[in-house]
């Protein structure tokens, strides 16, 4: 016989009783039915056994329960000689079958502490706020937790699950925290599409899905391990992104395309394949090619309206491949091409590449101080940039086109930089005021 426990739990707060009541019930598989049957609690606690048949019982009559607890149960395998839940006849020990508490009212479940296995949907578009995994979980389905709208947090930390797949948080709108098992090292695609995250650290994640990160509107900064594998549109939508660390050499198809927050030179600075679309959209100025990059794919800057100048000393007079699309959706011969003093006619003379403003570092000048109102100037190791309609950025790089210095003033009229401290004979300086931009080349005096 099982046994049945109530009790009332009465508290004070802000000097007002408040009453809240709870079920416990020790139970065995195939018994819950009977037992729970006219219930009037919220919060429902088991201990004992369980099979697929207490679950469907709990899915499908849920009652006023809004807190399981199973924390104290383990489910037993069952066999039934026709399908019972979703075509299956066989359900194993320790597992929670594919969607069976999907669209439930259940705000807080406590899984229970033996479940290796959460089913495909099996928690999807319920009411669940907050959710903890097991130990014991080491497997998870696609969409488990798909379209929780309330869902805030979810703690992963003690499971053993090496893979996220498939949209399993896609469409938690209010998701803000997670923390992700220490053995955790594939993404699937989609997996927190739609949710409030804006922060990632993803340095041990070895494999990325295509799209794995897409659509994260709120993610402002993320963490890779370069050496990783990255499908197709891997960061795409990010809006609102800023800090990307750990960018992959061959950057796939559409991985930040529309980050329009994030200053493409993350991702192309390190780059030694540009895919199609790779940092469509997103930001920047100047961006500079590595001396490793050997192939830039179609479209691959479409829609950067800030762009002003290329660096590509660092190839010499190794030009990349670049497909005849590859530079469309961008005005190419108001961007300037930054080549070796030696190597202009060569650059020049290429199809693709040619349809840049060719120039060396000396003569990136191609916006006067009449028509910019920005000056620039140098004083023994002192740079000081003016600009009556206000200074939005100053940058200094090295000649090999390492950033040494960036900052946004926030529209001040004049800035000065002390470069003595920077290990470089050579700066280039650039300052950019609404629309215009301006850079020039200098020799520090040491």
């Amino acid at each position: 016989m099982n046994s049945i426990i109530r009790y009332i739990a009465a508290g004070v707060i802000m000097c007002v009783p408040t009453l809240a009541s709870a079920l416990d019930l020790k139970v065995s598989p195939g018994t819950l039915a009977g037992t729970l049957a006219g219930n009037t609690d919220t919060e429902l606690r088991l201990t004992g056994s369980i099979d697929v048949r207490d679950l469907m019982t709990l899915a499908e009559n849920p009652g006023p329960v809004t807190t399981l607890d199973l924390s104290g149960v383990s489910i037993e395998a069952y066999t039934y000689h026709r399908p019972l839940w979703q075509g299956h006849t066989w359900f194993p020990a320790g597992e929670m079958p594919e969607y069976i508490f999907m669209g439930t009212p259940f705000v807080e479940v406590k899984l229970p502490g033996t479940l290796t296995v959460l089913g495909e949907g099996a928690l999807a578009t319920s009411a669940l706020e907050t959710l903890t995994l097991p130990a014991s979980l080491t497997h998870i389905g696609e969409y488990a937790m798909y379209g929780c709208t309330a869902l805030r947090s979810v703690d992963m930390s003690a499971s053993h699950i090496s893979e996220l797949p498939t949209a399993i948080f896609k469409g938690c709108g209010v998701l803000s925290e997670v923390s992700l098992p220490s053995g955790l090292h594939s993404l699937g695609s989609e997996v927190f599409t739609g949710t409030a995250l804006r922060q990632l650290e993803l340095g041990s994640i070895s494999q990325f899905s295509d799209f794995a990160l897409s659509g994260m509107e709120h993610l402002e900064s993320v963490v890779f391990n370069s050496q990783a594998v990255f499908g197709r549109g891997v960061l795409m939508g990010a809006v609102r992104l800023e800090r990307l660390e750990g960018a992959p050499a061959d950057v796939p198809d559409l991985f930040a395309a529309h980050c329009n927050a994030l200053d493409a030179d993350a991702v192309v600075a390190g780059a030694a394949v540009l895919g199609a679309c790779c940092v469509a959209s997103a930001d920047g100025v100047r961006l500079h090619l590595a001396d490793g990059l050997s192939e830039v794919g179609v479209h691959v800057f479409d829609g950067m309206r800030h762009l002003k100048d290329i660096d590509a000393t660092a190839l010499g007079a190794r030009i990349p491949a670049a497909v005849s699309e590859a530079f469309d959706g961008i005005d190419c011969a108001s961007v300037s091409l930054i080549v070796g003093d030696d190597y202009q006619d060569l650059w020049r003379a290429d199809e693709q590449w040619g349809r840049f403003n060719i120039c060396t570092v000396s003569g990136v000048d191609r916006i006067t101080d009449n028509k910019s109102g920005i000056r620039l100037s140098m004083q023994a190791d002192r740079l000081t940039v003016y600009c009556a309609e206000g200074i939005d950025e100053v940058t200094v790089y090295s000649a090999e086109g390492l950033c040494l210095y960036k900052a946004s003033p926030g529209g001040i009229a004049e800035v000065t930089v002390d470069c003595g401290a920077f290990d470089s004979h050579i700066l280039v300086a650039g300052a950019r005021g609404g629309e215009q931009y301006m850079s020039r080349k200098f020799l520090v005096q040491k």
